[in-house]
């Protein structure tokens, strides 16, 4: 027997007749769907919003009259302001965020200086401050036992700030800045 028929190279038609044999195989069948359904499993595409807080009502906003609005009215809209800025105090507010960790001290002065161009402001006049806050996020995992892919977040803040005559009772004035 020469060497070469102890070591013959399968030829192509062997190896697909083999091939097409452990196809119908019903075990072979399993374990590939198996593992298939295994690696497969962790692709996903996820795009998805998480509100970190109730967003701040877009037609209330638009509802607010200056000299007219009552502090009251806005009270009943919006609930408790986050934080109340008073001449001559530091004021302390939660940071805007999903978590609100922390708070921020600032002067009162800062909030108020958003309502002086243009106007002398009065001692009886505070702000009233209102923030809302969600989290867009989006992610695509593309193999699961590598770790392919990527993340990606987007924190959109909303803010409402309110000039009250306190004495009065009145919306003198606001500033909004939010998105959409």
């Amino acid at each position: 027997m020469t060497n070469a028929a102890r070591h013959r190279i399968p030829r192509p038609a062997d190896v697909t007749r083999g091939l097409r044999r452990s196809f119908r195989d019903p075990l072979f069948l399993a374990v590939f769907a198996v593992l298939g359904a295994l690696w497969l499993g962790g692709c996903f595409v996820a795009r998805e919003r998480v509100q970190a807080d109730e967003a701040l009502p877009g037609e209330h906003i638009q509802g607010i009259r200056r000299g007219t609005t009552t502090k009251q009215e806005i009270l009943e809209r919006f609930g408790p302001p986050a934080a109340i800025a008073r001449r001559g105090t530091t004021m302390t507010y939660p940071s805007p965020g999903s978590g609100k960790r922390g708070r921020i001290d600032i002067p009162s002065e800062a909030w108020l200086e958003l309502f002086s161009t243009g106007r002398t402001l009065r001692d009886t006049e505070i702000v009233y401050y209102y923030d809302a806050s969600r989290l867009k996020a989006t992610g695509v995992l593309v193999v699961p036992l590598v770790g392919g892919g990527y993340h990606s977040m987007e924190m959109v803040v909303e803010r409402l700030w309110l000039l009250v005559d306190d004495r009065a009772g009145v919306v003198e004035d606001y500033v909004f800045r939010g998105a959409e």
